[in-house]
């Protein structure tokens, strides 16, 4: 019987090197040579969402239902919910995030972004992180949320895992690259056995499967003279 191999708890490995390491041996030895009860510590995740009318939560928690089929252990976290003493300490943090208004945060996330962007941010050598930016190219300042996130990450010191990405109103293929590639740049976390699987479609009425219902009303926010047209 092959014993399985045994890495020692000083070895001078990270988490994620851990995790590669696992699926390495698998692979390349068999899955009889790394020992499944092995107690590799997860690699921690914070997925941090600023939303207005939920889009962005939603995609937070799509891809933290993806990474739970690996080694990872993702939280979900409102960015008006977010303790930012925590930042300097994050390992790998996402960004999802819509823009509101003239380019400006949204409600939950003003706070944040305020503190972000001010002289009391920290240094953030150390931090890994990657920025999605949900918007609507119909309006001037595209993602402006999502494009101050990232730059502002980087000139704080921390490492860009995965280039930002802004969606469009139609988000689903440009979201699903930009979750495959910072699946893909964290490294490998399933065995052959339990590959990364694209989650299922949540159930129920959603942008996909729209609720068929009579519009009673239908009127232009915007004022006479405007070229915009936003409709209630």
């Amino acid at each position: 019987m092959q014993k399985p191999i045994q890495i020692p708890e000083n070895a001078p490995f990270t988490p994620e090197q851990r995790v590669w390491l696992h699926d390495f041996l698998t692979r390349t030895l068999g899955p009889g040579a790394v020992e499944d009860s092995c107690t590799w510590p997860a690699v921690p995740v914070t997925i941090l969402f600023g939303t207005q009318t939920g889009n962005a939560e939603g995609c937070a928690k799509k891809v933290a239902k993806g990474m739970k089929t690996g080694r990872f252990a993702p939280e979900v976290i409102d960015l008006g919910d977010y303790d930012t003493s925590r930042l300097p300490g994050e390992q790998h943090v996402l960004v999802i995030t819509s823009t509101y208004g003239d380019g400006e945060p949204p409600d939950g996330a003003a706070d944040f972004h305020e503190w972000l962007m001010s002289d009391a941010a920290p240094r953030l050598e150390g931090v890994k992180y990657s920025v999605l930016g949900l918007g609507d190219t119909e309006y001037p300042d595209f993602c402006q949320c999502a494009i101050d996130f990232d730059e502002r990450f980087a000139a704080l010191g921390a490492e860009r895992i995965h280039e930002r990405v802004d969606c469009d109103v139609d988000y689903d293929e440009a979201f699903g690259a930009w979750r495959q590639g910072v699946m893909l740049e964290l490294g490998p976390v399933a065995t052959p056995e339990t590959p990364w699987e694209e989650p299922e479609e949540e159930t129920g009425f959603s942008k996909k499967r729209p609720f068929p219902a009579t519009i009673l009303r239908n009127f232009n926010l915007n004022q006479k003279g405007s070229i915009r047209e936003t409709h209630h």
